[in-house]
């Protein structure tokens, strides 16, 4: 994984698309890009303790708008 400064902090409500028919809600609280360019991000759900570094798929993790017009 990572060390500390490479990765990029963020705070990014989502819904992560899973094996159910819903999706579940979920926070993206980091950025890394591995060597070989795979775009990473640490990704906690809702209700979990832990976050767990996901390979970063659009297809199934919607980053939500957070304000703004």
């Amino acid at each position: 994984m990572p060390d500390q400064g490479q990765v990029s902090p963020a705070y990014r409500r989502a819904m992560v698309r899973g094996d159910g028919p819903w999706p579940q809600p979920a926070t993206v609280l980091g950025w890394w890009a591995r060597p070989d360019g795979v775009t990473m991000c640490r990704l906690r759900m809702s209700g979990s303790a832990r976050a767990q570094w996901v390979v970063f798929d659009p297809e199934r993790i919607e980053l939500l708008v957070s304000g703004g017009t």
